[in-house]
């Protein structure tokens, strides 16, 4: 089971500083202008996550503080997987400052059931609002998720 998917459109307002719709066209353009490095479906070893996933996947990465082994955990996918993902992504794609906050979320909190939003005030140390087995991370919601260059139209 994900913890954090792209089938959750809180998630990825939050995790990638995009509406629905702005990261429907940023997958479209991805998917257009990579081609066969992003690709699903191509002969040989399949990709665990669907693209829409791994481009999450690298959003968390570059907004929040957590680790390579705390995404896989929170996509269900091992690190090595998650790796990967870093490694054929993240040349592709980069965050761009936003002109002003869109979101005051200063902290997620991330449990079996979903998502929590934290706002400021709360110290990583008091635990009120920790549920077993939760994860905490931290969100630079000051930027957003686009493509590093345009890509070649192929």
């Amino acid at each position: 089971m994900h913890l954090v998917s792209a089938a959750n459109p809180q998630a990825i307002e939050l995790f990638t500083g995009l509406s629905g719709d702005e990261f429907s066209e940023l997958m479209a353009d991805l998917e257009h202008g990579a081609g066969e490095e992003v690709a699903d479906g191509l002969p040989g070893r399949q990709w665990s996550l669907p693209l829409a996933d791994r481009v999450l996947l690298v959003a968390c990465y570059y907004r929040t503080d957590a680790t390579v082994r705390r995404l896989a955990s929170l996509f269900a996918v091992t690190h090595s997987a998650a790796a990967r993902i870093l490694a054929r992504l993240s040349p592709l794609l980069a965050l761009q400052p936003l002109p002003q906050r869109r979101l005051q979320i200063e902290r997620v909190l991330i449990t079996s059931g979903g998502l929590a939003l934290v706002t400021g005030g709360v110290s990583d140390g008091e635990g009120r609002d920790s549920a077993p087995g939760a994860v905490r991370v931290r969100v630079d919601v000051g930027t957003r998720l686009v493509l590093r260059v345009p890509l070649p139209q192929r």
